[in-house]
């Protein structure tokens, strides 16, 4: 009978996780939650994937955002190899407080590999991370009208091909001149030898370099164009590493943060134990003050980041 009573309680605490008591508990639910085994590695289509997205909708829900048009979820249609698929994004708004406000679009990957030769890949760092990360700024800028309008925006299907942020850029589910920045978060939970953050973004957002250089932020942050990295085949351009591509790629501006590859890249070992509480933490906190940053510039320092070429 004890046996049972466990096994309940445990099935309870990864559908409910428990109220905690700040952002860092809560941030180490989330990643623990959507890296579990249940979700079987979150693969675009999978049952895991529909787990996650459930869980990511309550989130927005218990953080007072509304969602885009009707729902939340948002299908799409991709080609991949010979084969028609589906995947499905989550986006939820916060409004401004003047309407017609210009976008501020955050976005993480949900997605991650599903279970490879009988093994879960469970994805904690790539991406629970990143959109563990997403809810809590969510929830932090939730609690007052912004300068900006948020869109914080869970992609699919970016480990197959970036086609969740693809379908984004194509749909256009905005006017160009109402998007103003797009900050995306993948892998922001690992770091190796030395706890930092890395950045890149368009550098025609004017100072924008200089004013992070002059700042004491709660982690070191360094921009980064290229990576060197044992961990995968040749450099990683990191203007094209995720999910932030697709808007760079149209010209839009983009804040890109990360932490360097580590040895459970891409493998059934990145785990949530591997995820130092106090890292994640201060992740949060160097991201923080950057926003509210951005929050003080006009619609037109933005506008004038717009590029054809970098």
């Amino acid at each position: 009978m004890r046996r049972w009573i466990f096994l309940f309680v445990w099935a309870i605490w990864f559908v409910v996780p428990p109220a905690f008591g700040n952002a860092t508990d809560q941030l180490m639910a989330d990643i623990q939650y959507l890296a579990s085994d249940r979700l079987e590695g979150r693969k675009t289509g999978s049952a895991g994937a529909a787990l996650a997205r459930d869980y990511i909708r309550q989130q927005f829900v218990n953080a007072g955002l509304r969602p885009w048009q009707q729902d939340y979820a948002q299908p799409f249609n991709y080609r991949a190899g010979f084969s028609e698929r589906q995947g499905i994004n989550l986006i939820a708004v916060l409004p401004a407080c003047q309407p017609n406000a210009p976008v501020v679009l955050l976005s993480a990957h949900y997605d991650h590999l599903g279970i490879v030769a009988g093994k879960v890949y469970n994805g904690a760092d790539d991406n629970a991370s990143g959109v563990a990360m997403l809810l809590a700024l969510a929830r932090w800028l939730a609690v007052k009208c912004r300068p900006y309008q948020y869109w914080f925006v869970a992609t699919d299907a970016e480990e197959s091909g970036l086609y969740g942020a693809r379908h984004l850029v194509k749909s256009r589910h905005w006017q160009p001149a109402e998007l103003a920045l797009v900050i995306n978060l993948d892998m922001v939970g690992r770091y190796q030898r030395v706890p930092r953050l890395y950045w890149f973004g368009s550098t025609q957002l004017a100072g924008l370099k200089d004013w992070i250089v002059q700042q004491q932020l709660a982690l070191p942050l360094r921009w980064r164009r290229t990576e060197e990295s044992r961990y995968v085949r040749g450099k990683v351009d990191w203007a094209a590493a995720s999910d932030h591509a697709p808007f760079y790629r149209a010209g839009y501006p983009v804040l890109y943060f990360a932490t360097a590859m580590h040895k459970d890249y891409h493998s059934p070992t990145d785990d949530w134990q591997a995820i130092k509480p106090e890292f994640i933490h201060q992740v949060f906190q160097t991201l923080q003050p950057i926003i509210l940053h951005l929050e003080q510039q006009p619609p037109a320092w933005f506008l004038a980041a717009r590029r054809t070429d970098d």
